[in-house]
């Protein structure tokens, strides 16, 4: 992996990983702490991990359709949604009518070049490229997470409906359950690793965002009832295009007084810590 103007090149057989973490809390669950089983379910549709018949997140392997009268190039796999609060609350939307292209949490790269050519992996509409689910690689377990690990392919759109996979990516989804403060916590990890399937280098050009993790929240936070703070004491107003090591949000619900929220932490290993906002 080398640099060149600010960009970053990868080059054939080259890995790089990137590591989030965070955690999802709710304020009026308490639950067993760690120790709680964690299991996995197939359909055809989701894999879901869950814990004690409560669900942790669903990651979506089918090609999820869109809504009537909406462009057919907005259909995408390979996302995780609904992302849930240990209480229930659904934290994640997609397909909000002023973004089709938002998947729940994504990991998408707006800025590449691939042989001089731009390419954009997240603004479906450009019909440049996409990211879909290939193939459920493994699940596994232990005494305190389980998971899935599941492949992924950065697919290119070339002229007369061609496409091809430029790059290829391992997705590690894991969870757990912990204690804060004696209330029970949602901790998921994911690791990512790319690789260039191509005999040229592929560059993901230097961009205010774009690569490590996309959220887009639920339809019930708004400017009103949800607030930001990041690591660097950045708010709603002013984090946009700022860097954190750690992103919390939380919000509130139309039907209660409780809030929900979910901490981001990057890991130091990635390659844009601190993270972009």
């Amino acid at each position: 992996m080398s640099n060149k103007k600010g960009n970053t090149q990868i080059g054939r057989m080259t890995i790089i990983a990137f590591v989030a973490f965070f955690s999802v809390s709710f304020s009026g669950f308490a639950g067993q702490g760690p120790g709680d089983t964690v299991t996995v379910k197939k359909d055809d549709k989701t894999i879901t991990l869950s814990c004690d018949g409560n669900d942790i997140l669903s990651y979506y392997h089918a090609v999820h359709p869109v809504p009537e009268g909406v462009a057919s190039a907005y259909r995408k796999s390979g996302f995780i949604h609904p992302l849930y609060s240990p209480s229930g609350r659904v934290l994640t939307q997609i397909q909000p009518p002023d973004h089709y292209h938002h998947y729940g949490i994504w990991a998408p790269w707006t800025k590449t070049h691939v042989e001089g050519k731009e390419v954009d992996f997240w603004n479906l509409k450009k019909k440049q490229g996409t990211v879909r689910f290939a193939e459920l690689l493994s699940t596994k377990s232990d005494p305190d997470s389980d998971g899935i690990k599941v492949r992924q392919e950065h697919v290119q759109f070339l002229p007369e409906r061609k496409q091809r996979v430029v790059i290829d990516e391992v997705l590690n989804i894991r969870a757990s359950v912990a204690k804060v403060e004696n209330k029970s916590v949602w901790v998921i990890d994911i690791v990512s690793q790319l690789k260039n399937l191509l005999n040229t280098p592929v560059v993901l050009d230097k961009y205010r965002y774009g690569g490590g993790l996309g959220f887009r929240a639920t339809e019930q936070w708004n400017k009103d009832n949800c607030s930001v703070l990041t690591s660097e004491g950045r708010t709603r107003k002013n984090a946009d295009g700022t860097r954190a090591k750690w992103c919390d949000i939380n919000g509130g619900f139309a039907d209660t007084d409780e809030t929900s929220g979910i901490l981001f932490m990057s890991h130091v290993d990635n390659r844009e810590h601190p993270e972009p906002m």
